[in-house]
């Protein structure tokens, strides 16, 4: 009996490490846009690498219901995973400006992309990041055809309206990023970036 309470109280603790460094992550996905982009690409992607490793097959196994996690916490490290994943990939291909681009970090990016699973693969914000991914890494004919996948998909989940609109804030392109996380507020009024990100 106790040995199954420590177990719920250590996975209770490894969700709750989980979503501080996702959060973290993101974070500082929203200032890799400002003065100290290198400082705050490093963070983003350290936070992100280390969320992933929590749930990674050298950090254990997928979380189920024995190991004391809820359905719903279950979903939540799912899309975490997903967020965290899609914006590791941002990093790596993503540079401070006047440092030299790096030929083997888009090969990394589309390498992490592969670990999206397999209902991720259906958003608009997977076929968007992969697009970017495949330009940074000199393959324009593949990313033209990652971006007409991503047209052909409508986000109709709040985690794709919000990636989605992070794509677009990072584009700068802020009014679609706007309709973008209004969308995902519509779907999930609780979602937290989805309110923080147009106040930056």
């Amino acid at each position: 009996q106790w040995a199954a309470q420590q177990a719920r109280n250590d996975a209770q603790a490894k969700y709750a490490r989980f979503q501080e460094l996702r959060d973290r992550a993101l974070f500082h996905s929203t200032l890799m846009t400002g003065m100290d982009i290198a400082a705050n690409l490093k963070a983003a992607r350290n936070k992100a690498t280390g969320a992933l490793e929590l749930f990674s097959a050298s950090g254990g196994k997928p979380p189920s219901d024995a190991d004391g996690y809820s359905p719903a916490q279950i979903r939540e490290i799912s899309l975490g995973k997903f967020e965290s994943l899609l914006l590791l990939a941002e990093t790596k291909v993503r540079r401070a400006p006047g440092l030299p681009a790096d030929a083997g970090q888009p090969v990394e990016a589309l390498t992490i992309l592969d670990g999206v699973e397999s209902w991720a693969r259906d958003t608009r914000a997977y076929h968007l990041v992969r697009a970017r991914c495949l330009e940074a890494a000199q393959r324009p004919d593949d990313a033209a055809k990652e971006r007409q996948q991503a047209d052909a998909i409508d986000p109709a989940t709040a985690i794709d309206n919000f990636l989605v609109g992070d794509q677009e804030f990072q584009e700068n392109n802020l009014d679609a990023a706007i309709r973008h996380f209004d969308r995902a507020l519509r779907l999930q009024p609780d979602h937290f970036w989805a309110h923080h990100f147009p106040a930056v």
